[in-house]
């Protein structure tokens, strides 16, 4: 009897042995497996730490204005175009302006001038005939004058005056101040100086046209071509400005 009760004994401390085992072996996985994935997390959020050190935020809105780099070819004009004005602007190019190289004719000229009333202002800006500057040109009032052009390592610049002799006040945008070559590529300007706003009678104004990408060696003379904003009745309009004199 006592044999037997000894082997019961033994029997039932080895199954609890084993039972306390497979706990053990759980829990253990358990407390694994949630130390590996806080260690995981705590890994992530150091390396995105990290990776995220050299990002700042703007200092300034880049659609509000102020001073910008003068070598990244700006734009002048903070306007946010409608797709609208943006395809009038291109069926405008693509239509109404005459490539540069392709002057009148000397009969058309003369039919234009026999077409022409003297009792009344011309809506179309005036013709330009003359090359060697200064050069100036006029539509409804509006007056663009080139006066002088010189060369640097940027481009090209142009000092120009505008004034308003007209009864209505003028506006412009001068993303839509078109210069092209004479192999009539467009090139990226700058106009430095000069309003947007001209009111009726104003006085003149003076300032600077900047043309990026061009040089006195490359090119032989440039065309220019600027309208008003947003009605685009207004268009001042040079063929051709002799780079060499």
């Amino acid at each position: 009897m006592k044999v037997d009760q000894l082997l019961k004994k033994a029997s039932t401390s080895i199954g609890q042995i084993q039972i306390d085992r497979s706990v053990q072996l759980t829990l253990g996985l358990l407390i694994g497996v949630l130390g590996l994935g806080i260690l995981s997390a705590v890994l992530g959020f150091l390396f995105g730490h990290e990776s995220l050190k050299g990002v700042t935020q703007p200092d300034m809105n880049p659609f509000a204005g102020g001073a910008a780099p003068q070598q990244q070819f700006p734009r002048q004009g903070n306007f946010l175009l409608k797709e609208s004005e943006i395809l009038a602007k291109v069926e405008r190019e693509t239509k109404n302006i005459s490539k540069p190289d392709e002057p009148k004719k000397p009969a058309q000229e003369a039919k234009d001038a026999n077409q022409k009333d003297p009792a009344k202002p011309s809506a179309s800006p005036s013709p330009v005939t003359q090359t060697s500057l200064p050069i100036s040109v006029q539509s409804q009032g509006m007056r663009l004058e080139v006066r002088s052009l010189s060369a640097d390592s940027d481009g090209l610049t142009l000092e120009v005056t505008m004034q308003n002799g007209g009864a209505k006040e003028v506006q412009f945008l001068y993303d839509f101040l078109d210069v092209s070559d004479n192999q009539s590529l467009f090139l990226s300007t700058e106009v430095r100086g000069l309003p947007t706003k001209f009111a009726p009678k104003s006085e003149s104004f003076s300032g600077v046209i900047k043309v990026f990408g061009a040089s006195a060696d490359s090119v032989k003379w440039l065309s220019l071509s600027l309208a008003d904003y947003p009605d685009q009745k207004i268009e001042l309009k040079i063929p051709k400005i002799l780079i060499k004199q």
